[in-house]
C-alpha cells in the first residue's frame, strides 16, 4: 500500500510505499528533497510535518532533538508514511537531475595518500557513465545488504573512471577490506549518485567558504576542480583542518590550487 507525499510550498506530490522512507521513494522519483547521509545522522534532510502520521526510525539527536520532533520537525530519511502526508520542505533544483542506477565498478588503482587514506579510481562502464554533480556520493553495495557511501573527489568528466578518498576505520566492514585485500581489478557494485551538497549557480558571484575536515576534503576538490574548469569567477575560501599534518594528505594540491587559481584562498587548520 502506499500514502501520498505532499511537499509545500511547491505543492509538489509524489507515493511513498509502505516499507519506504519519504526520502528514498523521492529520490526514486526524482523530487528534490535536500539531503545527506541518508543515515539519521546528518540533518540535512529535517523537514517539518503539517499533516498526517509517520513512523519515525533511529536516528541520533545532534541530527533531530526532542525539542524539534515536539514542533513537528521529522527527518524524511527515517520517516515512513502511515497515512498521506504534507511535508514542509525547500526542495533543491538539481538534485534529481540525474538517474539513480546500480552499476559494476572495476577497481582501477588503489593510492596510499596518508598511513590511514587511500585514493581509489573506479572504473565505471563507458557504455553506461555515471552522470553526478561534483560534490555528490556514491554507495557501495556489499553482499550482505550494507551500503557504504563516499563522494566523488573528481569533477564530472568524459572519463569513465572515479576517484574517492577512503579512510580506514579500524574494524570497518568495509575499509578493513579495503586497507588488507582490496586488489587492482576487483569488481565492486555502486549506487548513485546521492546527495544534495553540490554548488549552485549564483548570478552575483557572492564569495565561497569551504569548511573541510580529513576525508571530508573529497566532495570539495570536486568542486574545486568543476570550477576551475569552469574559470568559475567567485572568490573561495577553503578551511581544511585534521590532528596532524598528514590528514590534510593533499596539502600539496590545494596549494597548487592557488597558484591555479588567484581566487582561491587555502587555510589549512591543525588542532
Amino acid at each position: 500500500m502506499s500514502h501520498q507525499v505532499t511537499v509545500q510550498p511547491s505543492g509538489h506530490q509524489y507515493a511513498a510505499e509502505a516499507e519506504e522512507t519519504l526520502l528514498a521513494a523521492a529520490i526514486r522519483q526524482s523530487v528534490g528533497l535536500p539531503y545527506g547521509c541518508q543515515d539519521g545522522a546528518c540533518g540535512s534532510c529535517k523537514c517539518k510535518l503539517l499533516q498526517g502520521e509517520i513512523e519515525l526510525g533511529v536516528h541520533q539527536l545532534k541530527a533531530l532533538s526532542e525539542a524539534e520532533r515536539a514542533q513537528g520537525f521529522i527527518l524524511a530519511c527515517r520517516a515512513k508514511a502511515l497515512t498521506d502526508v504534507v511535508i514542509e520542505s525547500h526542495e533543491v533544483v538539481g538534485v534529481g537531475e540525474f538517474p539513480v542506477k546500480k552499476m559494476p565498478a572495476r577497481v582501477s588503482s588503489i593510492e596510499h595518500l596518508a598511513p590511514d587514506v587511500v585514493r581509489v579510481m573506479l572504473q565505471l562502464p563507458a557504455a553506461d557513465p555515471l552522470r553526478y554533480r561534483a560534490g555528490q556520493y556514491i554507495q557501495f553495495l556489499l553482499r550482505d545488504g550494507a551500503r557504504r557511501s563516499y563522494s566523488m573527489a573528481s569533477a564530472p568528466s568524459e572519463s569513465p573512471q572515479v576517484e574517492l578518498h577512503l579512510r580506514h576505520m579500524p574494524g570497518g566492514k568495509f575499509t578493513d577490506h579495503v586497507f588488507t585485500a582490496m586488489k587492482e581489478k576487483e569488481i565492486q557494485r555502486i549506487e548513485g549518485p546521492f546527495g544534495s551538497f553540490f554548488l549552485r549557480d549564483d548570478p552575483e558571484n557572492k564569495p565561497l567558504i569551504f569548511l573541510a575536515s580529513g576525508t571530508g576534503f573529497a566532495p570539495i576538490k570536486a568542486i574545486l576542480e568543476q570550477m576551475r574548469t569552469n574559470a568559475d569567477p567567485r572568490e573561495v575560501t577553503l578551511y581544511w583542518g585534521g590532528r596532524k599534518q598528514q590528514d590534510l594528505y593533499l596539502h600539496d594540491w590545494a596549494v597548487q590550487q592557488c597558484a591555479a587559481m588567484p581566487h582561491l584562498r587555502f587555510i589549512p587548520v591543525l588542532s
